[in-house]
């Protein structure tokens, strides 16, 4: 009996300790209002970026923040901190709340106090260390006497100076700090201590965990060699050339620290299989299920190239790819690529059937910026041409074959890393021309240059634009472009709102003929809805024109999107409306699009 009493008293507890966390999930508060004062000289915008609690979205869908006291307890020392890391040594900051109808609203109030001024900074250098050196570290110096003190500063001082001797050949070099606070006179006393320690030069190079690459092909990558003055930047360029290869998982480049005059390297290297299999699968609006499928044989012939094998296929396109590329090839920042295709597409307008070949020398001029220039010889069939043979395109016939032979260059400027950026730039530009100077059948100028940019304005809203310009232009005795290379326009890729390539010349029948210039632009603006997904309200506007671009012809089309990063690629679900000439939306007219994955 006294056993069970106990287990009931246990039992007993066991619900009074878990009850408040129950009443208190069912008495739930959000924050209403989140609102700064007091702050002078210290900026609220900034205070606020260091807080954990949250302001409510400006977007009335989106549910305000969960209320957590404990957290915001937490917030107000890092906001007291940065006041002080701001020069406000006495800065204190405190809260107020007010309740109402499961909302609180929270007032954050700053007492900044008077800041404290720099009276002095001292850097002190060993008396080794060369003049040149000595006059460089002085001059890096940030922090001005008389002004506000601000921690900041100071820690970005003794940075620059570490990097600057790491990258001048004193590896061992050591940057301390102190900080003498003066409360009565309220100044900041600021003392650098420097030793640079002695001039250091690389070491031998240890290669260590590579089994089927060989070392030789590694070291051909390291871009110093044993004797030259110790550059810590070489480390990181070594590490990336030997990453290049495409051959490693993993690629790690360390020195072994010592404090006499040599520094050995070690390159640790996790290699990859020398095979790979890549399976895709997608789905999209206009080309239905989307199939491809990759082999690659990493180290060909024991020599750092790559072979490909790749094919995919949807109700637009098929195609084969085999492509064989060598990095290296004259130097590190450049590579040659062949390539043969076979590729059947099948549209609105036409069905072409193209076998092409394709050298390429690509050069990568640092990591966001390549460019490539390159040979392509094309032989093109087109089996079924489903628009009404006008004079504009009568030179485009079914079953003729036409040879196309022309040189090409490319550039391309990419700072986008994720599926769903709020900042970065991508730039492109392509050139081609076909000649009959090449053994070309037909002769045309083409260019494309093509611009994004994502901007982010506030905590969950990103700003996107788009925007595109093509032109190909018959030349010498070509009197028209073939329908396979004219530009089309319209669909859940370029204008949203119309249907696919539904923009531009028809024939008599509707069926789209495309055209020799191309303009399109996109704005948008995507709320964040979490780390995965966006919401995204979007105007798009194109046209395609035989001839100039004419802005007063533009098509546009406006609507709203969900954004989704998938294991598989983007998820993407669009609702177009096309705009008519009074810039008025009608809601009857609306198009659908639907994505899974990334488009070929």
């Amino acid at each position: 009996m006294d056993n069970y009493n106990k287990l009931l008293k246990i039992f007993f507890c066991l619900i009074v300790l878990f009850l408040p966390a129950g009443l208190a999930g069912a008495q739930e508060y959000r924050v209403h209002k989140l609102s700064f004062s007091g702050f002078k000289q210290v900026s609220a915008s900034a205070a606020r970026k260091t807080m954990v609690t949250k302001s409510p979205s400006f977007f009335f869908w989106n549910k305000n923040p969960v209320f957590n006291e404990t957290a915001l307890q937490q917030d107000i020392r890092r906001v007291a901190n940065y006041c002080k890391n701001e020069g406000f040594f006495d800065a204190t900051a405190s809260y107020t709340l007010k309740y109402e109808n499961r909302s609180v609203d929270i007032l954050i109030t700053a007492t900044e106090g008077l800041p404290y001024y720099v009276e002095s900074t001292t850097v002190t250098i060993n008396d080794s260390a060369p003049p040149v050196i000595v006059q460089a570290l002085e001059n890096k110096v940030t922090i001005k006497t008389g002004e506000i003190f601000k921690i900041g500063q100071f820690d970005e001082t003794k940075k620059e100076f570490n990097d600057y001797l790491k990258k001048s050949g004193y590896g061992a070099a050591s940057v301390a700090g102190k900080v003498i606070i003066d409360r009565t006179a309220r100044t900041i006393a600021v003392v650098i201590p420097v030793i640079t320690g002695p001039v250091q030069y690389f070491g031998g190079t240890a290669i260590k965990n590579n089994t089927y690459v060989k070392s030789g092909d590694i070291m051909a990558q390291v871009s110093f060699r044993e004797g030259d003055k110790f550059l810590a930047d070489e480390l990181e360029n070594t590490r990336m050339n030997i990453y290049g290869l495409n051959l490693f998982k993993t690629v790690t480049v360390n020195p072994v620290i010592s404090t006499g005059t040599v520094i050995p390297v070690e390159i640790n290297v996790t290699e990859k299989s020398k095979r790979s299999i890549k399976l895709g699968l997608g789905y999209g609006a206009e080309d239905n299920f989307r199939v491809s499928a990759g082999w690659t044989r990493y180290y060909l012939a024991d020599e750092p190239r790559t072979l490909t094998l790749s094919a995919k296929n949807s109700s637009i396109i098929s195609n084969f790819t085999a492509s064989l590329a060598q990095p290296f090839f004259m130097n590190r920042k450049t590579g040659l690529t062949g390539t043969l295709s076979l590729d059947r597409e099948d549209i609105t307008s036409y069905t072409n059937e193209k076998l092409t070949l394709l050298a390429k020398v690509d050069r990568k001029y640092f990591e966001s910026l390549h460019a490539f220039t390159g040979y392509s010889l094309e032989m093109d069939r087109p089996v079924n041409i489903k628009v009404d043979i006008s004079e504009e395109i009568k030179a485009t016939l079914p079953d003729k074959l036409y040879l196309i032979s022309g040189v090409l260059f490319g550039a391309s400027y990419n700072t986008i890393k994720t599926l769903l950026p709020e900042n970065g730039v991508f730039y492109s530009i392509f050139l081609e021309q076909a000649s009959y100077l090449l053994g070309s059948e037909i002769d045309y100028t083409k260019g494309v240059a093509e611009g994004q940019n994502f901007a982010k304005i506030s905590d969950n809203l990103v700003f996107a634009a788009r925007v595109k310009y093509g032109v190909i232009l018959p030349q010498r005795d070509t009197a028209e472009i073939p329908i396979f290379k004219r530009f089309f326009s319209g669909g859940g890729a370029s204008v949203r709102g119309y249907g696919f390539h539904e923009i531009g010349p028809v024939d008599i029948y509707g069926t789209p003929l495309g055209g020799h210039y191309l303009f399109e632009y996109s704005v948008e603006l995507q709320q964040h809805l979490s780390t995965k997904s966006n919401l995204v309200a979007f105007l798009d506007a194109g046209e395609v024109h035989n001839t100039a671009f004419i802005a007063s012809e533009l098509k546009y089309g406006t609507g709203l999107g969900l954004r989704y990063a998938t294991p598989i690629g983007p998820l993407g679900f669009d609702a177009g409306f096309p705009l008519n000439p009074g810039n008025s939306v009608d809601l009857n007219q609306y198009r659908l699009y639907f994505s899974l994955g990334q488009a070929f």
